[in-house]
């Protein structure tokens, strides 16, 4: 087996681990904001790289930015939250016992925060980035059509200038 088939192999093995922990921990926080009558969201966020790293020499370079996005993005949420990887540039966040403004609140500080420069040896890089949001029980009850209203409402802002995230509360 060759390096890369195995590295893949690896990769894989980690986003169904953290699908797995994603799915529980979102049907923990639903089954949380049912029971005490509270709001919860579940937010989808896309890291768009800078076309600098697109080469296989800055793979290095690549893993060191990711893992300084990932710890500025668990520093903008509450311990209560769950952030989750779901593959090289995509994350899902549960947001839990929140109201429409505190969460758009923390959507504004995580793209604040990710938004800065990262440096790393001697270079400075930026990223942007595009977030959706769905509010629970608002925009809906079912964890799947959360996840993938969220995951919809990110698509859309990639191509409008000056919004960071679109945010959902009902259909």
């Amino acid at each position: 087996m060759d390096g890369k088939s195995t590295k893949r192999e690896e990769n894989h093995d980690v986003e169904v681990s953290n699908i797995h922990l994603l799915n529980e921990r979102l049907d923990l926080t639903l089954a949380f904001s049912k029971r005490y009558q509270m709001s919860s969201a579940v937010g989808y966020l896309r890291i768009f790289l800078p076309s600098e790293l697109s080469h296989p020499k800055d793979n290095d370079t690549e893993t060191i930015l990711l893992n300084k996005i990932s710890a500025r993005l668990h520093g903008s949420l509450r311990d209560i939250d769950t952030v989750i990887k779901v593959n090289s540039t995509d994350f899902m966040i549960v947001i839990a016992d929140i109201t429409e403004h505190d969460c758009k609140v923390i959507c504004e500080r995580i793209i604040h925060s990710i938004s800065a420069p990262y440096p790393i040896d001697f270079h400075y890089f930026s990223i942007s980035s595009s977030m959706g949001i769905c509010m629970y029980p608002y925009g809906s009850e079912e964890p799947e059509e959360l996840k993938t209203m969220a995951k919809m409402q990110c698509m859309l802002p990639k191509s409008w200038e000056k919004i960071a995230f679109l945010f959902i509360k009902g259909i």
